[in-house]
């Protein structure tokens, strides 16, 4: 790469970063967690789908091994994390709306517990009761 070639390159990054750099706020961020979350519900699906109809010869009703339970179990918690990305986003607009509380570094820790971590609690909550009284 000769020296030309290398200062247009630094030069167009240079730009790039000083133009991309608006877009740090609190709403693209919440954007980008939830588009993320379709992301991973899509590929959750198709992982739960190749693990639970891998064979033809199968009833998949019946059998019950341990990778079934682990993508049904991730395909769940992708559903969970999706509709609470969701709702961060309706309460950040809801905030943005009503201006019930300010904007700041905390909150985005906040609404990203609110998305990823109460799924967590949730799911598992539900392994453990299916364990206990269904484990099927």
């Amino acid at each position: 790469m000769c020296p030309s070639e290398q200062s247009y390159f630094t030069t167009v990054k240079a730009h790039l970063q000083r133009r991309l750099r608006r877009l740090h706020c609190a709403r693209n961020y919440i954007h980008i967690q939830l588009f993320g979350t379709f992301i991973l519900k899509a590929v959750a699906v198709f992982i739960k789908d190749a693990t639970l109809f891998s064979s033809e010869d199968t009833d998949h009703c019946t059998l019950s091994t341990f990778y079934c339970k682990a993508a049904v179990v991730f395909c769940h918690y992708c559903a969970m994390t999706n509709f609470f990305w969701l709702l961060v986003e309706a309460l950040f607009l809801n905030s943005l709306l009503l201006s019930s509380f300010y904007h700041s570094r905390r909150c985005l820790w906040g609404f990203s517990l609110l998305g990823w971590g109460v799924p967590v609690v949730s799911i598992m909550l539900w392994i453990m009761s299916r364990v206990y009284f269904e484990d099927t």
